[in-house]
């Protein structure tokens, strides 16, 4: 009886990761919408509306390194009813008025809860699941981010293409992740002050968060300019940008399903394979970018970078930590892929005007390919130096 009470209440805790990655999947709502977005905010700069997706990332970080701190206080269900039902709230905050700066400022507060889940679910698998199954349940985790990313993205694109303030209503989606925490997610204990004392970041977490503001610097470049890619090359419709990222978004549910299949074959050079996986996808995109078979091919290469990435980095993180440091470790790893999110629109743009004398899409895909390719055998070299010592 206990052993099936057991697989009882884990099938609940996978339900709550994957309802919780869902979640967090509406940091892409206006993606498909961008351009409209830009249209409709003709006095905004362009680098200003691409940052509505990426903004969040400004509070993840901060919430994030709190809510480290934060268990020491609050239980990690508590925290996570609250994180989602900031996710929820935030979506309806636009339709008070119609300016950008009500817009930008919901889509920052929205990165409370971004944070909030984001780091907790990491640290919700680490607690529950061991071995080989924790790093099946973070392919879940990952592939249920894709999930989110495939249903959200593809009917806020199909919503946007009458008005774009239609994709709000998206946020729905987080009052129902909320019930799920409400009611699947055990109540945990919370970590007392002895145990505080010993929170320790080791240098392969540090290692680990580096390459994700590296990673999403760039990842993060596919859903920011995919809508305008398509814009330039074949004037189309928050359709055309929906179904390119929905089949990135595929194709991260498929990569985190397989992840354990995928470690196995690559081991550990499975970071690797993932950033390398991005640079062939942006490549692509550049080489292609009239081809809607192209487009998604590259989609497809860009897609598996994030389903392999994410997750095996979750995972090494959450190995490379002990259990009172693993809030913490999955707290800087959050920062570090929010932080490279925040800056990328500013970044990749400011790269692309200084190399090529102006700030393009093809440009802009042009300069990620090349990095994350050095970036990937940067990593590859590294992980075989660690290996002979």
């Amino acid at each position: 009886m206990r052993s099936a009470e057991g697989r009882t209440g884990k099938k609940r805790i996978k339900a709550v990761v994957a309802g919780l990655s869902v979640c967090q999947g509406l940091q892409y709502t206006v993606s498909p919408v961008l351009d409209r977005i830009s249209a409709h905010f003709e006095e905004i700069d362009v680098s200003l509306v691409q940052m509505l997706v990426t903004s969040p990332a400004l509070l993840s970080m901060i919430v994030a390194l709190i809510a480290g701190r934060l268990v020491v206080r609050i239980t990690k269900k508590q925290l996570l009813v609250f994180g989602t039902f900031i996710c929820g709230v935030t979506g309806f905050i636009p339709l008070l008025a119609d300016n950008f700066p009500l817009l930008f400022l919901s889509r920052t507060i929205f990165g409370i809860g971004l944070g909030i889940t984001t780091a907790l679910n990491t640290v919700v698998v680490a607690d529950y699941f061991e071995g080989e199954e924790r790093v099946a349940v973070m392919g879940l985790q990952g592939a249920s981010v894709g999930t989110g990313m495939l249903f959200i993205t593809t009917i806020s694109g199909w919503l946007g293409s009458t008005n774009f303030t239609n994709t709000y209503i998206m946020h729905l989606i987080a009052f129902g992740c909320m019930l799920l925490v409400m009611l699947f997610l055990p109540e945990s204990e919370k970590i007392t002050k002895t145990e505080e004392a010993h929170i320790q970041i080791s240098r392969g977490v540090w290692e680990i968060t580096a390459a994700g503001v590296l990673e999403f610097i760039f990842l993060i470049s596919f859903t920011t300019n995919i809508a305008m890619h398509v814009r330039n090359h074949f004037s189309g419709s928050p359709m055309l940008a929906g179904m390119l990222t929905g089949i990135f978004s595929v194709t991260i549910i498929i990569s985190g399903l397989l992840l354990k299949y995928v470690y196995r074959l690559a081991g550990k050079y499975t970071l690797s394979l993932g950033i390398f996986s991005f640079a062939a996808g942006a490549f692509v995109l550049v080489l292609f970018p009239s081809s809607q078979i192209g487009l998604a091919a590259g989609a497809v290469f860009c897609g598996i970078s994030q389903g392999i990435f994410v997750p095996q980095a979750m995972c090494e993180t959450a190995s490379a930590a002990n259990p009172i440091s693993r809030t913490m470790a999955a707290a800087l790893f959050t920062c570090g892929i929010c932080g490279g999110q925040l800056i990328s629109p500013l970044v990749l743009n400011y790269i692309s005007e200084f190399i090529f004398g102006s700030v393009t899409t093809d440009y802009v895909f042009m300069t990620g390919a090349v990095c994350m390719l050095f970036i990937a055998a940067l990593t590859a070299v590294r992980r075989k130096v660690e290996t002979k010592i």
